[in-house]
């Protein structure tokens, strides 16, 4: 029997998320607010510490590990994206800040690979500019998800698991918002395909599909 191959399924799942999770960000009605500098925050001017920056560039790897949480920098021109997680978690920190300043332009957090939570973007000055809770579109949110699943397949979402990939997005066809979970054999011979709404938490889709081979 043709085994799939997980790794590439992955990457492929991963890019759709990241297609979705930018499609997301452009819609007119996003639920986020940009705010006017007569609405702006109390300033957050945070910096990228520059002797992290040399820990970081040291040997000429943008990534290292403390006690128990993984960093990793990305060069992205103008600006340094900065991921950080627990060793063996899928929850990730991401802060973003401007190449020449090394001030912080952007902060939040991601799960797998979707925003979840508040982000916010500030400005140059440290003024809040951006604000958007990526959870209120979610009354079920991830702790229920994950009581469910662990529930249902014992499996905890917590935990990275390269037979589990997760997205969550817009369903346009049931026209809800949905956790997308996809869940593969150790063997790779088949996957669960399974879409949770995000409101109730009620099971929409339960498939498995397996190999043609």
């Amino acid at each position: 029997m043709e085994k799939f191959n997980i790794s590439l399924l992955f990457y492929i799942l991963l890019l759709f998320s990241i297609i979705s999770c930018n499609g997301q960000n452009k819609r007119k009605n996003d639920n986020g607010t940009t705010l006017k500098k007569t609405e702006k925050k109390i300033k957050t001017i945070k910096n990228l510490d520059t002797q992290k920056l040399e820990k970081y560039k040291s040997n000429n790897q943008l990534k290292y590990t403390a006690n128990d949480t993984v960093f990793v920098l990305e060069d992205q021109g103008k600006s340094y994206q900065e991921i950080k997680n627990k060793i063996g978690e899928n929850l990730k920190t991401v802060n973003i800040y401007d190449k020449e300043k090394l001030v912080l332009t952007f902060e939040g957090n991601r799960f797998f690979n979707f925003p979840i939570g508040i982000n916010k973007q500030y400005n140059l000055n440290g003024d809040v500019i951006y604000i958007k809770n990526f959870d209120d579109d979610f009354p079920f949110g991830l702790p229920e998800l994950r009581t469910k699943i662990i529930s249902e397949f014992n499996i905890d979402i917590n935990i990275f698991n390269e037979h589990l990939f997760i997205n969550r997005e817009f369903d346009s066809s049931s026209n809800k918002f949905c956790y997308d979970v996809s869940i593969y054999s150790v063997d790779g011979s088949s996957y669960r395909y399974i879409v949770i709404d995000g409101s109730t938490g009620d099971t929409i889709t339960n498939t498995i599909f397996k190999s043609n081979g």
